[in-house]
């Protein structure tokens, strides 16, 4: 979908409307963040260095993913949140895209879960999902 255009009358710079796709490299952030231990927090430089391709990991934290949270006492800790939990899980489907206008959702995509997310695998049961998850690819 091409950007839309208009100009803003108080400053006259262009507004655009911009569609985020959940991403692989948004789901390896998930899936490493639902794999903390203790309070689940950890800093963006961690997570960028694990996960170069996810620079803009924090779109996961909009309304209606709501996937991630940041901590209220420190800048730059993240945290997977319980609804990233359950579509890190297999129980819950979220929109694979969303677009944006005026950092505001003006539409959501069709709903996928994790394992359409990541492309490469073939969901059949939480058994097989759960060692999928243990696998080293991930840590």
């Amino acid at each position: 979908m091409p950007k839309q255009h208009e100009v803003c009358e108080t400053c006259y710079r262009p507004i655009t409307t911009q569609r985020r796709h959940l991403r692989v490299a948004f789901v390896r952030v998930l899936l490493r963040l639902a794999r903390q231990d203790g309070d689940g927090f950890v800093h963006h430089t961690e997570i960028a260095a694990r996960v170069p391709t996810a620079r803009d990991f924090t779109i996961l934290a909009n309304s209606p993913w709501g996937l991630i949270e940041p901590s209220d006492k420190v800048n730059g800790l993240w945290r997977i949140t319980e609804r990233g939990q359950r579509f890190v899980a297999h129980e819950l489907a979220v929109p694979r895209y969303l677009e944006f206008r005026l950092s505001r959702v003006l539409a959501e995509g069709p709903p996928i879960y994790v394992a359409a997310a990541l492309g490469e695998f073939r969901y059949e049961g939480p058994q097989r999902w759960n060692e999928y998850l243990k696998t080293s690819y991930w840590s």
